[in-house]
């Protein structure tokens, strides 16, 4: 590794120094591609990677170039950019949900797990992975009014990141495509969005039981919930799951297991539109193995 550092792509000398070449994603990109036999000239090859630069860039993902005073330090407006990028990643653990936003989601029916506050739900994982008892009796009263009429429900749980939810263009442009691809499906959604404070994975199994225990045919759960913060984008995942009543009620048979996720949904990463449509064909895919 060495010798291709120093003799293939000559980001330091004989003595281990680094040159004018090191901190230059450019010139690497270059000599990747001489490597694989590109002959164009070089200031072709390098305006190329230039401009590959500033699109992953404009997609919010911090990128080295050059460095400071020393070879090994940062230059100044990346150390910012990284030291802001971790504040916001422990201002994201502890955010929660906006009143406002959760009044703009259709049919948004609002509860609670276990994990008392933000503090406990960090600390504590298990206590967001169960259902608070107000939740579990609310979910009980609503029970016979979804039998046989709903194929899908739709959890939205602020995870360890409520801004990947609450962020513009992710959670709508998400739900404008779900809702009319479900319905093209023939597939009955809920009309309740069921959204969670100091939810986790668990926890939208632990909805999904409370309404479709022992009901007749497959039932279908799609989980949206923040991503952990810090990957320079605030993502969003979708899990997804489809078991037949019977499984809903048996003890620990819905769990990751059976689950499929769709990780890295933002405006900046995959977008909520095609995570939609994805989201709906794996759901069709998934009956088959899933509920025989």
């Amino acid at each position: 590794m060495w010798a291709f550092f120093r003799e293939r792509l000559g980001v330091v000398d004989e003595r281990g120094r680094p040159t004018a070449r090191f901190g230059d994603p450019v010139w690497v990109y270059a000599q990747w591609c001489r490597a694989r036999g590109d002959v164009r000239p070089l200031d072709l090859v390098a305006g190329e990677g230039r401009a590959a630069l500033a699109a992953v860039r404009a997609r919010g993902v911090a990128i080295g170039e050059g460095h400071g005073d020393r070879p090994w330090d940062l230059p100044p407006a990346l150390e910012a950019e990284v030291r802001s990028q971790c504040a916001d990643a422990k201002e994201s653990l502890r955010a929660e949900w906006r009143p406002e936003f959760v009044a703009r989601i259709p049919g948004a029916r609002r509860l609670r797990t276990r994990a008392g506050d933000r503090d406990e739900y960090i600390l504590h994982p298990p206590t967001g992975e169960a259902l608070s008892p107000a939740a579990l009796a609310e979910l009980s009263g609503l029970k016979d009014s979804y039998a046989g009429r709903f194929d899908v429900v739709l959890v939205v749980s602020d995870g360890l990141n409520a801004h990947a939810v609450m962020d513009d263009h992710h959670l709508f442009p998400f739900l404008d495509v779900l809702v009319p691809e479900l319905r093209a499906a023939g597939l009955a959604l809920a009309p309740d969005v069921f959204v969670l404070a100091g939810g986790r994975v668990r926890a939208g199994y632990a909805v999904g039981a409370a309404l479709f225990a022992d009901q007749p045919g497959p039932r279908r759960l799609i989980h949206v919930i923040g991503e952990r913060p810090g990957t320079m984008h605030h993502a969003f995942s979708v899990y997804l799951t489809a078991a037949d009543g019977a499984a809903w009620a048996a003890p620990r048979a819905i769990d990751h297991h059976i689950t499929r996720v769709i990780s890295g949904v933002a405006d900046t990463a995959y977008p909520p539109e095609g995570a939609a449509r994805e989201a709906v064909a794996i759901l069709q895919d998934m009956l088959p193995k899933t509920c025989p």
